[in-house]
């Protein structure tokens, strides 16, 4: 409910609600000031409340292959013969594209593109974009779009406070210059946040790759469409990137059990190591 990390969830909460609060005590002669400030609040926590309780996208953990022990002697022997050897990552060709699943040694699964292992939460989560400080929630393809919500009516939130004090200055002046001057601050980092998430969304990058630089090469980003061409896409933050759509779709159809006998793959496509990829380049 509270994220992995409840206490850092708890402070965050103090930390964005104290001015509110705080502020809600003051007003005493304006009844449209109160309702103003009360529609921000009720949304900022309602977003914050459904970022924290929404799963971002945990991808089932595959453990079963090693609930007995004598399995793990099994699996030696069989990979052994296999063309498919656990641990390593493989390559797949969709719609003139090479995708690339990695395998995840903690969760024991390959995972779909733009995937990643949070090892704070200790989970693969799908499109995954960070893992959250300040909330302790990780930020993945569920959460995503509540996280952006509560960006925008958190700096709405902070900006109708800083309104509100300027306003009522002449009276309790002293309480309001600390809210204006604890509420600044707090809005530029909050307003810098989603300046970020909306280039990254114009872009077409989560989080992680945009700090990783993972598309600053010639071919460029594969999932950066031109939004306002597919703006129903745009909007739905939900939704899987078009060129991906049918990819993932069909990625769920691999049985990636650690039970060797049942070859992985099912796609059209089939799965192929690196090598084999290299090879097909070259030639």
């Amino acid at each position: 409910m509270f994220g992995s990390q409840p206490i850092r969830f708890t402070i965050s909460f103090l930390i964005l609600n104290a001015s509110n609060f705080t502020l809600l005590s003051l007003i005493t002669n304006s009844s449209l000031l109160l309702l103003i400030l009360l529609s921000f609040i009720i949304l900022t926590n309602i977003s914050l409340f459904q970022v924290l309780s929404r799963n971002p996208g945990i991808i089932p953990k595959n453990i079963v292959g090693f609930e007995l022990k004598y399995e793990l002697l099994i699996i030696p022997q069989i990979t052994k013969y296999s063309s498919v050897q656990m641990g390593s990552d493989y390559m797949i060709w969709k719609d003139n594209l090479i995708h690339q699943l990695k395998y995840c040694a903690f969760c024991h699964i390959y995972r779909p593109p733009r995937s990643s292992h949070c090892y704070t939460c200790g989970n693969c989560i799908l499109k995954y974009d960070h893992h959250c400080p300040w909330i302790g929630q990780c930020i993945g393809q569920n959460n995503y779009r509540q996280y952006i919500q509560l960006l925008i009516f958190g700096m709405f939130d902070q900006l109708c406070i800083f309104c509100i004090c300027t306003i009522t200055l002449y009276d309790q002046m002293i309480i309001k210059i600390i809210l204006i001057i604890y509420t600044i601050p707090l809005f530029f980092f909050i307003f810098s946040l989603q300046v970020l998430h909306l280039y990254l969304l114009i872009t077409r990058q989560t989080s992680k790759e945009y700090f990783k630089q993972l598309w600053k090469t010639k071919a460029g980003n594969p999932f950066n469409l031109q939004f306002w061409k597919y703006h129903p896409q745009f909007i739905d933050f939900n939704t899987q990137y078009i060129r991906q759509k049918n990819f993932v779709s069909q990625l769920t159809q691999i049985d990636l059990s650690l039970n060797m006998d049942k070859k992985p793959q099912t796609l059209k496509q089939p799965i192929k190591p690196y090598k084999e990829v290299e090879l097909q380049i070259k030639n």
